[in-house]
């Protein structure tokens, strides 16, 4: 019964796409961290002699471009931050200025490119956290049709400047529709084709939020880790 719930696309937009799904995203990573935050405070006693010490929690995204403020060195510029979802976000855009930064866009995790990426590692028979195995089996396939048949479900949207989530859904029903929808074409192909996808909506992400090129990208978060999608962004 929770599955053909959460089939439902209405259920999907008002659990993951709106204010609904940020707060529970924010309170599960709280609980989900709690034990971390613990060790902080015993860290804190160890190295100052002392839990009485203020502990800012900075949210997901926001960390991730933060980490970038130590590298400005390239001057001021542009961070992007894409992930598979984290505190109910999936990406975002900031620019940076010195030591301040200015949001430009979230992106809820509903409309994720880096979850789609994680439905395809977890179709091809492998695990979170393996998705660089899809990546070196993207190298013997073909990308066609199979990006294309993935563009109809998650696209970059150019009016709001956003992943837009046009038909996949969210989590097992995801998956499950991925496999119907994909039947018959082998692993390689299936391979290529989330890869190229990804690489094309997240090179339009970035285009629309850093149109000036002279100044620096700054790029953090999960998904860039793919080292074809960094080749792809250093060859644009």
């Amino acid at each position: 019964p929770l599955e053909r719930l959460l089939e439902n696309e209405a259920v999907q937009r008002l659990l993951f796409s709106g204010p609904i799904g940020v707060r529970a995203g924010r309170l599960g990573m709280g609980l989900a961290t709690l034990p971390v935050r613990r060790d902080y405070r015993r860290l804190a006693r160890v190295t100052v002699g002392s839990t009485d010490v203020p502990i800012h929690h900075v949210e997901h995204h926001d960390a991730h471009a933060l980490s970038a403020l130590g590298f400005l060195q390239g001057g001021p510029g542009t961070a992007v931050t894409v992930d598979a979802v984290g505190e109910g976000y999936s990406a975002a855009a900031y620019r940076l200025d010195g030591a301040s930064r200015r949001s430009l866009i979230r992106v809820p995790g509903l409309h994720s490119p880096g979850l789609l990426y994680l439905y395809v590692t977890i179709l091809l028979g492998f695990r979170q956290g393996q998705e660089g195995k899809v990546t070196g089996l993207a190298a013997r396939g073909e990308a066609e049709p199979v990006r294309s048949m993935l563009a109809e479900l998650l696209r970059f949207d150019h009016r709001s400047g956003s992943f837009r989530n046009t038909g996949l859904g969210y989590g097992r029903p995801a998956i499950d529709r991925l496999r119907r929808m994909l039947s018959g074409r082998t692993r390689e192909e299936i391979a290529a084709g989330v890869q190229t996808h990804l690489e094309d909506v997240v090179l339009e992400f970035i285009r629309y939020w850093h149109p000036d090129e002279d100044t620096t990208l700054y790029l953090a978060g999960g998904v860039f880790a793919n080292v074809l999608l960094n080749m792809r962004i250093l060859e644009a």
